[in-house]
C-alpha cells in the first residue's frame, strides 16, 4: 500500500535512536564549602627582576676634557714651516686698524700708458664698400644681388636698396611687383635691427621717381624709364 508524504515525513527519524545512544544528563549538586581566611600562610615577598641600564655618556665625555687638560703644552714641539719665512711680515701701523703696506698701495700710482698700447681694440672699419646697390627682382623667385653702384643700374622694373654707413634708401620702380616690395621691405628691417652691412641708419628711406639725394650717391644722371619688364639685363 503505498504511503503518503505526510507519514515519510513523520518517520524520517525512526530507527535514529538504535543507532545513535542517548546521554543522560548528571547534574551535579554544588556543595558550597566556607573559607576561613585566617587559615592562608603569608609567603616570602617576590623580588623585582633587575634590568640592565645604559651606559652614561657624560663619564666618557668628562674623562675626555680632563685628558684635554692635563696635556703639557711645553713639551709639545711645533715644526716650522720653511716657506714661512718668504712670507713678507705685515706691519701693522699703530695709529689705525689699516696695515702700512695696506695703506701704501691704496697710494702707489701706477702709468697704464703703456698698457693700453698692447690692449686688443674693437675694429671699427667696414669691410664693405662705402656705397652698395642691391637690386630686388623676380617674378615668381625673387633674386637678390648686388650691382654696380652707378644711375644706369637703375630701372623701373625692380627695387633698388642703397646702403651706406649712415643712410638707407629703397627705391620702388614704378612696374615692381608686391613680391620683390615684400622682399626689399624685409631686408631694410634686417639691416636697420642688426646694423648689418655697418650701416647705423635706423629706418630705410622710400623714394621713387627722380630723387636728387639717392641719384647723387650713385654718381648723378637720370634712371632709365625706358626699359621693358622682361628684358634680360647685362649683369
Amino acid at each position: 500500500m503505498p504511503m503518503s508524504k505526510q507519514s515519510l515525513l513523520l518517520n524520517l527519524d525512526k530507527g535514529l535512536d538504535s543507532f545513535f545512544h542517548r546521554s543522560t544528563a548528571i547534574t551535579a549538586e554544588s556543595v558550597a564549602k566556607e573559607l576561613d581566611l585566617n587559615s592562608i600562610e603569608q609567603t616570602n615577598i617576590l623580588d623585582t627582576p633587575k634590568r640592565p641600564r645604559l651606559k652614561k655618556t657624560s663619564k666618557s665625555r668628562r674623562v675626555a676634557t680632563e685628558r684635554l687638560t692635563n696635556l703639557d703644552t711645553e713639551s709639545i714641539k711645533i715644526e716650522e714651516d720653511p716657506r714661512d719665512s718668504l712670507v713678507a711680515p705685515v706691519i701693522i701701523d699703530e695709529g689705525g686698524p689699516i696695515a702700512t703696506s695696506a695703506k701704501q698701495g691704496l697710494q702707489a700710482k701706477e702709468d697704464y700708458t703703456s698698457v693700453k698700447s698692447t690692449l686688443k681694440h674693437a675694429d671699427t672699419t667696414s669691410p664693405y664698400p662705402p656705397v652698395m646697390l642691391i637690386r630686388v627682382a623676380g617674378e615668381k623667385r625673387v633674386d637678390v644681388r648686388l650691382v654696380a653702384p652707378l644711375v644706369s643700374s637703375i630701372h623701373q622694373n625692380a627695387v633698388f636698396i642703397l646702403v651706406t654707413p649712415t643712410k638707407l634708401y629703397k627705391y620702388e620702380g614704378e612696374n615692381s611687383n608686391i613680391l620683390e616690395k615684400t622682399k626689399a621691405t624685409q631686408i631694410c628691417i634686417h639691416i636697420t635691427t642688426k646694423s648689418d652691412l655697418f650701416c647705423s641708419a635706423s629706418k630705410a628711406e622710400n623714394v621713387s621717381g627722380s630723387p636728387r639725394d639717392f641719384l647723387a650717391l650713385l654718381g648723378g644722371g637720370e634712371p632709365d624709364f625706358t626699359l621693358p619688364r622682361n628684358v634680360i639685363e647685362p649683369f
